[in-house]
């Protein structure tokens, strides 16, 4: 295989990867969550503290809100800086894997993992936001291949390597990928038992575990020392609490993350499938139970974990490609064949996308009959359906991809699978690509464009911001909202009652209408679901 073609596809990846980044708005509450956390340490000046409000925020560490400060400081404070780490990641991850497939095996097992990963659907989206897990999934992954290493070639590097990687993780989201780790190590150990030795020699417990600590408890011991123990305290116990408790919102079914994986993986998730029943080449053996265990480890822990996040198991990203390239290979080499569930399985999925495709892209066709004909009691989801969203009709271009990709698979899975492949992944790779440059700006207008049109508008104004009755990011990014001083630390009952020094703005959900008819504020407009109201400075209750 030659070079150039690698370069070429990773060219490609590179446009992907970082064009109209900046097109949508940040999402709430987690793209923009993070992005207010960088955008707060730059107004402040202050880059140890991690705050939210310009308040101490302990769910998260800083690593990647550094990241995020870096971009903004060359790229201005704005959605392309909040998501240009993440195409970061995107093609580090790529060089990653092709390095590792390369390395453990050849060359063309590492193109072949890295077009997978990269054309599949959910990695791919989510190296063009801004949340925090692509950085925190590709510092634990590599964290892994480097101890796995050691256990092969006993080399200290690896050892020191696999350690600063995982600190590096802790500080960008927590404990929770040496958790993982620590169970892939000790399973792989039950199938390795040769491992233990070197698990206990002082290579990798100086190695490993010394590197590890001091580079993940830095920031921790810095907070310690400047007196913020109680921050630290209440990191320790956010993070139990997540592991133990629903999140507000957030619960689900056990077999929660098996589904998320399933159909956000594709096709790859479907390909992999196999790879679970049959052994392989001698060669990728090794490296293949240890990608196996992963997805386990990951699939129990995030399935007994009562609080339930798409993102949590993303991890499985990696390990899932991984075990499809096993399997695309078996049949480029012609060791193995498809499966005949699997181009049923496809043409589900396939239809399944299309389906929902066209439900959005035609809603405003369609959104009539919803209201008229279904029950919905809750008010601000049929605002949101009655918002006024400007489909141009091009939008269900992204079907077009899909169908040729399911063309192409059903004419060559039996002729040359290798055109099959190429066809399935790359259709997949338009689709999902065209769908986020073509139908997510139109669906956030229904969510929460509004909002955001409204905070944009106050920026930097000397006013008060507050939403009312639902949990927000966005005034905070959108109006610029800058700190607090002594003097307009308001709570939120003084801002409606008391007397205030400049106006007031609020804004919550028409459903909660009824909560603030007591109050001097004036209503200025509904908009898809959201009321606005102002008090200005002289409206005070007696």
């Amino acid at each position: 295989m030659r070079a150039s073609l690698v370069i070429s596809v990773l060219a490609i990846f590179f446009v992907l990867f970082f064009s109209f980044n900046g097109k949508v708005h940040l999402f709430d509450w987690d793209e923009i969550n993070f992005a207010e956390i960088a955008r707060e340490m730059i107004v402040t000046g202050n880059y140890l503290d991690v705050q939210i409000d310009y308040k101490p925020f302990w769910e998260k560490p800083p690593f990647f809100a550094w990241l995020q400060v870096l971009s903004m400081k060359i790229f201005g404070i704005n959605e392309f800086a909040a998501r240009f780490p993440n195409a970061i990641a995107g093609l580090l991850s790529l060089l990653l894997i092709f390095y590792i497939g390369k390395k453990l095996h050849h060359i063309r097992f590492g193109f072949l993992w890295m077009l997978i990963l990269g054309c599949s659907t959910l990695p791919f989206f989510y190296f063009k936001s801004g949340i925090i897990d692509p950085w925190y999934n590709l510092l634990i992954y590599a964290s892994g291949f480097y101890i796995f290493q050691y256990l092969n070639t006993g080399k200290i590097y690896h050892a020191l390597l696999g350690g600063f990687l995982c600190g590096l993780s802790i500080l960008t989201k927590g404990p929770v990928g040496l958790l993982i780790l620590g169970f892939v190590l000790i399973l792989y150990g039950l199938f390795q038992k040769q491992i233990w030795p070197k698990i206990f020699r002082h290579q990798f417990l100086l190695g490993f575990v010394l590197t590890m600590f001091v580079t993940g408890s830095s920031w921790f011991i810095l907070q310690i020392a400047n007196g913020e123990y109680q921050m630290v305290k209440d990191f320790i116990f956010y993070q139990i609490r997540l592991l133990s408790t629903a999140d507000a919102g957030h619960a689900g079914p056990w077999y929660y993350h098996l589904v998320v994986l399933l159909v956000g993986v594709f096709p790859a998730s479907l390909i992999a499938i196999p790879s679970f029943f049959r052994q392989g080449e001698a060669d990728l053996l090794d490296f293949k139970k240890w990608n196996m265990l992963m997805l386990i480890v990951v699939l129990i822990i995030f399935s007994i974990v009562k609080t339930k996040i798409i993102h949590y198991s993303s991890l499985a990203f990696f390990p899932i490609t991984y075990l499809a390239a096993v399997q695309i290979l078996g049949w480029l080499k012609g060791i193995n064949h498809t499966y005949k569930y699997l181009t049923p399985l496809i043409i589900v999925f396939i239809a399944l996308f299309i389906v929902a495709n066209v439900l959005i892209t035609q809603f405003e066709y369609i959104k009539h009959y919803i209201i008229n004909n279904i029950t919905i009691e809750d008010t601000f989801a049929i605002a949101n359906i009655k918002a006024q969203v400007d489909w141009q009709g091009y939008e269900i271009i992204s079907c077009v991809f899909l169908i040729t990709a399911l063309i192409g698979w059903l004419i060559f899975r039996n002729r040359n699978i290798r055109y099959a492949i190429f066809s399935l992944f790359i259709g997949n790779l338009a689709f999902v690509y065209t769908t986020m440059l073509f139908v997510v700006p139109k669906v956030e207008k229904y969510t929460q464009g509004a909002a955001i049109e409204f905070y944009k508008s106050l920026r930097s104004q000397n006013v008060y911001i507050t939403p009312l009755y639902f949990k927000t990011y966005a005034y905070l990014f959108y109006s610029d909202k800058r700190p607090f001083t002594q003097k307009s630390n308001l709570e939120l009952q003084h801002l409606l009652e008391g007397k205030i020094d400049y106006p007031a703005y609020f804004v919550l959900k028409n459903n909660d209408r009824t909560k603030v008819e007591n109050y001097p504020i004036t209503f200025l407009y509904e908009k898809n679901g959201f009321l606005f109201f102002k008090r200005n400075p002289e409206a005070i209750i007696d």
